[in-house]
Formats: structure tokens, C-alpha cells, sequence
């Protein structure tokens, strides 16, 4: 097998060996934590790969690998799609968010960008333990989606993480499972695709380091595989409270930098 266009390409991405291996290895424990609880695939592996790169690089590589599963999950339940007219609201806020968000990265320090995404990080692990209930009406839900929208796409295009944002305002929609699994699907193809374009059009990714992200498809797909495969193994309560602690640690190591 010819190896000379993977060496082009890592070598043109500014990518040693040591830290390709941390990529991978972010990938497929991102994937991992997908196949055991559902998602999670971008908290796990941004927070993890910004440590041996920085933000900007960690949300290029991570944002066209989100876009694929997402469009699968789309065309899964495409018969559970409602309310149409709140999720292209949405989609135009983040996608105009997401712009917003990545001019406002040219201009912040990369240390700052960290500090925000461990303080997101550790807001969103905090949402997720305490658990507050909080519910829209259809009505309500459809007037806040276009600035939810934006406000998601700003986090999301500064930092990668919109999840304190976005999860919050679907949950508190109430939906039942599988609308719930298509609208957040709707959003991270939004957001996905508006990180590619902003990021490559920016100059905060090259073109190499696009093609490397959609080859952590395959990372992905393994970590899903095997996290699939171990939760006859582990109850998935149990695992989400082991990843909460990791999530944790990394969140104030980005925080605090110890």
C-alpha cells in the first residue's frame, strides 16, 4: 500500500506522530462513549484533542466527523420529524452563530478559548447532574429557536461545545425519543457544516487537516463498535458517572491549568 498521501497530508498538517496517535486514540474513546449512551462523541474528543493542539484545530478536525452520523440518524427517523419551521429557525441561527463565533476567535487569545471551553464544560456536567426541569411550550420553543440558534453557534464556533445551550433547550421542549434524536441530529448537521466553512475559510484549518478529519471517520466507527459491544459488560448508568469524572478533570484542567 502506497503511504505517500497520508505522509503528504499529515506533513502538510503540521501533525507529528505522537500527537496523530492522541487524535486517534480521542476519536475512538469519543466513539466509544457514543455507542454506550448515544452521543456525546464531540464533548469526549475536543476537550481531549485541544490538549495537545488548541481549540481551533480540536473543533476542525472534530466537526466534519459529526456531520456523517448525524445525516445517518436524520434519515433513520425522518418519519418523527416535527415541527419544521423551529428546526430551520434554529439551523439559520446557529449557521449565522457559528460565523460570529469564529470572527470572535481570530480576535481572543487561544488560552482564553480554553479557559472558556473548560468553564462550558464544567456548566454543562453541572446541568447533567442537577438535573433542572425546565419545559417549553410548542409555542414558547418556536419564538426563542432562531437566538437559541445563534447563542448555540456562537459557543459552538468559538469553543466546539454548544452542549449547556442546545441540550438544555431540546430537553426542555419535551419531545418524545425519536423526535428528540432527529432535531438534535437537524442542529449538529447545522453546526457541523458551519464549523467546516467558517474554520477552512478562516485559515484556522487547512485543507490537510480537513481531509484528516473526515478519515477519523474510521477511529469513530471502531470506538462505537466497541462501546456498542461493552455495555452487555457495564451498566450505562455506571459508565456516564466514570465519563462524568473524566469530563470533570479535563473540564478543570482547561479551567484552572493545573
Amino acid at each position: 500500500m502506497d503511504f505517500s498521501f497520508f505522509s503528504t497530508i499529515l506533513l502538510e498538517s503540521g501533525i507529528t506522530p505522537g500527537v496523530l496517535w492522541w487524535i486517534i486514540g480521542a476519536f475512538v474513546v469519543g466513539g466509544f462513549v457514543k455507542g454506550v449512551i448515544g452521543l456525546g462523541m464531540p464533548f469526549v474528543a475536543i476537550p481531549v484533542i485541544s490538549f495537545v493542539t488548541d481549540v481551533p484545530t480540536a473543533v476542525g478536525l472534530v466537526a466534519f466527523p459529526s456531520i456523517f452520523p448525524n445525516m445517518v440518524q436524520l434519515w433513520m427517523y425522518r418519519a418523527h420529524a416535527s415541527r419544521p419551521g423551529t428546526a430551520a429557525l434554529m439551523s439559520l441561527g446557529t449557521i449565522l452563530g457559528t460565523g460570529i463565533g469564529v470572527s470572535l476567535l481570530v480576535q481572543i487569545d487561544k488560552a482564553i478559548i480554553a479557559q472558556l471551553l473548560g468553564i462550558l464544560l464544567l456548566l454543562y456536567l453541572v446541568l447533567r447532574m442537577v438535573r433542572i426541569e425546565l419545559t417549553l411550550s410548542p409555542e414558547r420553543g418556536a419564538n426563542i429557536a432562531f437566538p437559541t440558534g445563534v447563542l448555540s453557534g456562537v459557543l459552538g464556533g468559538m469553543t466546539g461545545l454548544s452542549a449547556p445551550v442546545t441540550l438544555t433547550y431540546f430537553m426542555a421542549l419535551k419531545l418524545p425519543k425519536y423526535e428528540f434524536i432527529y432535531a438534535v441530529s437537524v442542529f449538529f448537521i447545522a453546526i457541523g457544516s458551519a464549523q467546516a466553512f467558517f474554520y477552512v475559510q478562516s485559515g484556522f484549518i487547512s485543507h490537510a487537516l480537513f481531509v484528516m478529519s473526515a478519515f477519523a471517520l474510521i477511529p469513530i466507527l471502531i470506538g462505537m463498535r466497541l462501546g456498542t459491544w461493552m455495555t452487555q459488560y457495564i451498566s450505562q448508568p455506571m459508565f456516564e458517572r466514570l465519563i462524568l469524572g473524566l469530563m470533570t478533570l479535563l473540564g478543570l484542567k482547561l479551567t484552572f491549568g493545573f
